[in-house]
């Protein structure tokens, strides 16, 4: 059992700059828990981008098949990959108006970095990590501005 904790911080709505953060806890056979953490910088981003980027980041350190329980207040990525991810790949990735889904490759990735893992999203995104995270992002956020 993994739980995967993500923040972002962007200014704004338009592509830009942005940060994001995530943290992976694990449990292993004793009940120990181990913590994996990065923060990283991104150009020329922009909101939903950077939440796909950051879950692709975090699911790039997984080398076991995993129970993965995900924390996120991004609707973006919650509400398109528990309602549309399968259905785009089927529709060979277009939308049900048959445009190219927004993001393609993005969430190309997200389909092959979790097709071994059962991935399930936390009703009560609030998690334990998420006032550091949001501390930690805005500081650094500001340091780069």
């Amino acid at each position: 059992m993994v739980n995967m904790y993500m923040e972002t911080a962007t200014r704004g709505i338009r592509r830009g700059t942005g940060w994001y953060a995530y943290v992976l806890e694990c449990f292993d056979s004793h009940g120990n828990v181990h913590t994996v953490q990065e923060f990283k910088k991104v150009d020329d981003v922009t909101p939903n981008q950077l939440i796909l980027l950051a879950f692709c980041a975090a699911l790039n350190r997984m080398r076991k098949q995993s129970e993965i329980m995900v924390y996120t207040d991004k609707i973006y990525l919650r509400g398109s990959y528990t309602s549309y991810l399968r259905m785009w790949q089927q529709n060979g990735w277009k939308t049900a108006r048959g445009e190219t889904v927004a993001n393609v490759e993005l969430w190309k990735r997200v389909a092959e970095l979790t097709r071994w893992h059962q991935i399930c999203f936390a009703k009560n995104y609030q998690h334990s990590y998420k006032n550091w995270m949001t501390a930690e992002l805005q500081k650094r956020s500001s340091r780069t501005a």
